[in-house]
């Protein structure tokens, strides 16, 4: 790799860097391809992105947190991303709420690695992982089809539920029937009683999500604006514009 290509390029050139970067990438990629983050979402930044569809206290909030991500996840500040129907778009569909949850876990993931080897602490655990609620329903409802996916589901949930930092994305976007709620509820009740870090990605707001889920879970999500805070994310979908 090119070392101007590598995500610890900036870090390496600073007058302090003690460790070059490149001893980092072993840890960094393989840490990046356990966090199961789509192919659409890696790489990118906040800095990257266009934050012009994102509400004014929510742009402001995303442009700090990007800077300290390691301090913000550790300390359990979570986000709920969420859009609003417009005549342009009803739905409030593909207006880029995963790709911005995602471009704070690349920050976070980067940095993350580069703090853990500077201060030579070894890494126990999946620090950072990707779950899409339609992928986790999927296992579940496969459990009761086929004897071996109940590994793979189990699995799943674990590193949902340990992680530091986790990305449940298009939460309530189908029905569930109350087993699965359960489920739901099991992992987020857990991180929230824990102090861990959730971005939630949702078409809908937490009223309408009390509505579709439980209001159990709605109050888990959100139930202190210190712990969870909103990001409005509005505008046309890109999915159909191109």
């Amino acid at each position: 790799m090119n070392c101007n290509e590598c995500v610890y390029s900036e870090e390496c050139k600073k007058p302090n860097a003690d460790k070059p970067a490149c001893l980092m990438l072993a840890r960094y990629n393989r840490i990046y391809k356990g966090a199961k983050i789509p192919k659409l979402y890696q790489n990118r930044t906040i800095g990257d992105l266009s934050l012009d569809n994102v509400s004014r206290n929510g742009a402001s909030l995303l442009q700090k947190y990007s800077t300290i991500t390691v301090r913000a996840v550790g300390m359990g500040k979570s986000l709920y991303f969420y859009s609003e129907p417009t005549e342009g778009n009803p739905l409030g569909t593909g207006t880029g709420k995963t790709t911005l949850a995602c471009a704070l876990m690349n920050s976070y993931i980067r940095d993350y690695v580069w703090e853990t080897v500077k201060n030579g602490q070894s890494i126990d655990k999946l620090p950072a992982y990707f779950l899409n609620c339609s992928t986790l329903q999927n296992g579940y409802n496969k459990m009761f089809r086929v004897d071996s996916a109940s590994t793979e589901y189990y699995s799943m949930k674990q590193y949902a539920m340990d992680c530091n930092l986790l990305i449940l994305d298009d939460i309530a976007m189908r029905g569930c029937s109350e087993g699965f709620m359960c489920e739901l509820y099991d992992i987020i009740e857990h991180r929230v009683s824990n102090n861990k870090t959730t971005f939630y990605t949702s078409n809908v707001d937490l009223e309408q999500l009390s509505v579709l889920l439980d209001q159990r879970i709605a109050s888990r999500i959100c139930g202190s604006p210190e712990t969870c805070a909103l990001v409005l994310v509005c505008g046309e979908d890109y999915r159909v514009r191109g």
